[in-house]
């Protein structure tokens, strides 16, 4: 194995490889939305819901100080304003939908940036295919995507079973404790600490960073998904359904193949309507979801 020589970085940075990956965020459905309420105000009946504590950075300024959305009747007759109230009511859950779905959004591209970077740094690090990185895309030949998984994620064994011993730990920490006490400057502090956690592994503490974020859930989730679509398009290539499932962990072949049959939009779609039904049903109220209606990633 040709691993590329790296010098330790002298930054607090090297120790930010460690840090967990971001972690993404819950989306809140129709189910979880408060109940609207009617309000007489100005001469008008007005549909209120308040905002979920969640989401309220989502309005306004986005200091999360707008707590209410409403939508007026148009009319001060109490028996017209309660037949609009379920409708204006479904008109605000939908505006919340589209306000997170556009956060989602941002939050997915932050996340797939992320394990982007994590798999192209860690790749680089170790010299892959002598720098000859595929492309992360569906595009690229199912068999190559797979072999640079197994291979990047074979790392991950290889840092454990090179872990530092108590004894190590122990010697590391002895060792900054007694820097901090010196007055030591902080950079040779950080380049001690790596280089008695890295002794008799052959991984430096950047690499060993790295291979703990190629690890994450994130990452893993980015390659599931990535591996899924180029398993669909390239269905017809030679991928085995059955080789499919087992990289991706399915307990049944049924799974795998609602993944290869279906589109992603249309299992997005109806897991949202489904949602949605199941809390109006709850609600006692009639059904209003259009079939363009903003949708939650799965």
């Amino acid at each position: 194995m040709e691993i590329v020589t790296t010098c330790v970085t002298t930054d607090v940075t090297t120790l930010g490889l460690l840090m967990d990956a971001p972690k993404p965020t819950k989306r809140l459905t129709w189910e979880d939305y408060p109940e609207p309420r009617l309000i007489f105000l100005r001469g008008k009946f007005v549909v209120e819901v308040s905002i979920p504590r969640s989401i309220r950075k989502l309005f306004g300024s986005g200091k999360g100080t707008t707590t209410n959305r409403r939508l007026s009747t148009g009319t001060s007759d109490i028996g017209l304003a309660k037949r609009k109230k379920l409708s204006l009511a479904n008109e605000i859950y939908r505006e919340f939908d589209k306000k997170q779905d556009e956060a989602l959004q941002i939050e997915n591209n932050r996340m797939d940036t992320f394990a982007l970077d994590v798999i192209s740094d860690l790749a680089q690090a170790f010299n892959y295919n002598r720098g000859e990185i595929p492309s992360l895309d569906p595009s690229t030949d199912y068999d190559e995507l797979v072999k640079m998984k197994n291979k990047l994620d074979g790392y991950y064994q290889m840092m454990i079973d090179q872990a530092p011993t108590e004894n190590q730990f122990k010697i590391a920490l002895e060792s900054m404790v007694s820097g901090i006490q010196n007055g030591d400057n902080r950079s040779e502090i950080i380049k001690q600490l790596s280089n008695n956690l890295t002794d008799g592994s052959h991984f430096f503490m950047h690499q060993n960073g790295l291979i703990s974020r190629h690890s994450s859930t994130v990452v893993q989730s980015y390659w599931q998904d990535l591996l899924t679509v180029a398993a669909e398009k390239q269905g017809n290539n030679g991928v085995s359904i059955y080789e499919v499932q087992n990289l991706l962990g399915h307990a049944s072949i049924n799974t795998t193949k609602r993944y290869a049959h279906l589109a992603p939009e249309t299992l997005r779609k109806s897991a949202q309507v489904a949602a949605d039904v199941y809390s109006l049903a709850k609600r006692g109220g009639a059904v209003n979801t259009p079939s363009d209606r903003p949708v939650q990633s799965l």
